[in-house]
């Protein structure tokens, strides 16, 4: 008796050490409550919380869809494999593949829950799908926008040497400080498709005022706030200005930066220029969509929209004041950010 309780000894600690070696949180939850009974080292490291305090918690009350609704539904088990978001002890939520199965162990039956953060997997995933997304936009430009360009480039040049009127000359040069522009909005392409998903801190009235040294016009920046961000963000407000001048004749824009709460920034740029007509509102983020009488490729409003929402914010276009148009951008606040990404 002794030799066989010795033998089960040996093998528990056997099971233990392989099981805290295991690089997910594994846990042993009551089937009667679903409250966790058991795990090993790496369930702590990734719920936030000792072995003390976790020991009693009801899992799912940790476990969230895409949504951010609570997956407490009344089932403590729900057996095979799910990805849901998992909110560790410091608010911060981590994506998880969650798999779920039953073992009888002394006559009872457990389920067993293994928790794998794949947060890396889902990064590495959105990488592929930006490339994907960037490779598909280039190639639209390279076959219609830059091979119309050239089309009317040749056959100004072919009409010139035949007729010699100067208009022909007028539009291939046009045409082809249109492509110029197109190879030089594909810096922005490569920015708010390629800019990795690991935000950090930035100082909104320095990145404007950085950018503002660009245009040359007169430019007002009230307030201060920081937000959270990537390398993108300066072409945001980059894009914005640029849209004012080029498609808006303004000669003046000013930024306003608030936090009318806790929660949120709210960024105003307003400008003095003829303004958005009321029913090309709706359409100015669409990818594709231009007022300018020059098709160009008209991406840039949809990639700061694209890349508001990525931040977790969003923008929206209003009534100036005096004619012309004002962009909101509302982003949530750093400490939000931080604590519930």
């Amino acid at each position: 008796m002794t030799a066989d309780r010795e033998r089960l000894e040996r093998e528990r600690d056997k099971f233990r050490r392989i099981l805290n070696s295991i690089p997910a949180g594994v846990l042993q939850v009551s089937s009667d409550d679903g409250r966790i009974l058991d795990m090993n080292p790496y369930a702590n490291a990734l719920f936030g919380l000792s072995e003390e305090e976790l020991k009693g918690k009801v899992l799912l009350e940790f476990l969230f869809d895409e949504s951010g609704q609570s997956l407490m539904d009344g089932r403590y088990c729900k057996s095979g494999k799910y990805e849901c978001r998992l909110r560790s002890a410091t608010g911060k939520m981590i994506d998880v593949l969650v798999s779920c199965d039953r073992i009888e162990f002394e006559g009872q039956i457990y389920p067993i829950y293994s928790i794998m953060d794949i947060t890396t997997e889902r990064e590495a995933q959105e990488r592929l799908r930006n490339v994907n997304e960037l490779l598909k936009m280039v190639n639209r430009i390279l076959r219609h926008d830059m091979l119309n360009n050239l089309m009317i480039v040749i056959m100004g040049l072919e009409h010139y040497f035949e007729d010699g009127e100067d208009r022909l000359l007028d539009n291939s040069m046009r045409a082809a400080k249109r492509s110029v522009e197109l190879i030089g909005s594909m810096k922005d392409l490569e920015n708010f498709y390629m800019i990795g998903t690991n935000l950090r801190e930035y100082h909104l009235e320095d990145v404007i005022r950085v950018i503002t040294r660009n245009h040359f016009i007169d430019v007002d920046v009230e307030g201060k706030a920081t937000v959270m961000a990537d390398e993108a963000l300066s072409s945001i407000f980059d894009n914005i200005i640029s849209n004012s001048i080029k498609h808006g004749g303004a000669t003046r824009v000013d930024i306003r930066i608030m936090n009318p709460d806790p929660d949120r920034i709210v960024v105003e740029v307003e400008d003095n220029g003829s303004g958005i007509k009321e029913k090309d509102r709706d359409k100015i983020f669409n990818e594709g969509f231009t007022t300018s009488k020059s098709k160009g490729m008209g991406m840039g409003l949809h990639l700061v929209e694209r890349t508001m929402h990525r931040y977790g914010g969003s923008i929206s276009v209003h009534d100036g004041k005096n004619g012309g148009a004002i962009f909101r951008l509302e982003f949530p606040a750093s400490e939000k950010y931080a604590n519930h990404s």
